[in-house]
């Protein structure tokens, strides 16, 4: 392979990506797009340069190169920028990974207007059959089981925050939701080991949006609602996609007792925020934590990484 790795950093998986911008210059991509194509090229790459390099340090290093192209990947699939992949040395030293870029100085000057607008709209679309079958095994175990709370862990990934949680709260039912089943299918604990759910958890494979819904239109109330790292679309343009700037955002306050959301971008709490008081009249403040115990796979890796993190918490208020 002719080429310095290190004196050009990108190397031939820079190449790779080259040549997917080029042969596909204006390939549409649906809403959400995970870029796995592109990431089809980088992967191809990455095996085999992995063959080449003998030792794990090398390959730490060219991991580290690599996660400054991943970023124009995101940029041209679309995706978040927040998503670069942390390896650590032998040394437990984490690389840095990426902070949150965006073109807005604060609060986005439609989220009053669209907020109103879903508020004052219903939203009527149509139920997807995986999620009422999701709903019904929710039902079904809050039926056969008597729990102290319930406790509804949004958006749970490889579903880490939602063992934690109900490891803390053993008296109560921790019901998980993601909408994908291949990061459901590798449910992992705080130490990324594969784990067994405990009788007082449940996973449900389904769409956030569908399910608040069908538990709010079915009388079914949690006790405390985790919204952790959600996907953060820092494009001005993308306002809608964040939850706050959703048509599902009105369900929001009907949900829980208490919501609370954790974010590595301020101003994705401080919008949330600005939109709850807007709904139901009551004003919460993000405030920054000190993480001694991560709850997420991406907390560990912003927290290693030194960047700062905060937590909103919300209270319901009967609309």
């Amino acid at each position: 392979m002719s080429g310095d790795l290190y004196g050009d950093p990108y190397g031939t998986a820079y190449l790779y990506t080259k040549s997917y911008q080029i042969q596909n210059p204006a390939r549409p991509q649906p809403r959400g797009a995970s870029a796995s194509d592109a990431y089809g090229f980088t992967s191809n790459a990455s095996l085999i340069l992995s063959k080449v390099l003998s030792n794990t340090q090398d390959f730490i290093k060219l991991a580290n190169h690599q996660s400054r192209f991943f970023g124009e990947i995101n940029s041209l699939m679309g995706t978040r920028s927040t998503d670069n992949t942390t390896i650590d040395n032998e040394e437990g030293q984490a690389f840095d990974s990426k902070h949150i870029n965006c073109s807005q100085n604060g609060i986005h000057e439609r989220l009053a207007e669209i907020v109103q607008k879903h508020k004052t709209t219903q939203f009527q679309k149509p139920y997807q059959s995986h999620n009422l079958e999701a709903f019904e095994l929710l039902r079904e175990k809050i039926r056969l089981q008597t729990h102290s709370s319930l406790i509804l862990d949004s958006c749970c990934g490889t579903a880490m925050s939602t063992l934690i949680l109900a490891e803390r709260h053993p008296d109560s039912l921790v019901v998980g939701v993601d909408q994908s089943a291949a990061r459901l299918s590798k449910v992992c604990d705080a130490d990324n080991q594969v784990r067994t759910l405990p009788d007082n958890c449940l996973l449900l494979r389904a769409n956030c949006e569908d399910l608040w819904r069908l538990c709010v239109d079915h009388d079914i109330h949690f006790d405390s609602h985790y919204i952790l790292y959600p996907n953060p679309w820092p494009k001005s343009v993308h306002v809608k996609r964040r939850w706050h700037g959703h048509s599902v955002m009105p369900y929001l306050p009907k949900i829980a007792e208490r919501t609370i959301l954790r974010s590595n971008w301020l101003l994705y709490l401080q919008e949330f925020s600005a939109a709850w008081q807007q709904l139901t009249g009551q004003a919460s403040e993000p405030q920054q934590l000190n993480i001694t115990t991560p709850l997420t796979l991406f907390e560990r890796k912003y927290a290693g990484s030194g960047q700062a993190l905060y937590e909103l918490s919300v209270s319901l208020r009967e609309l």
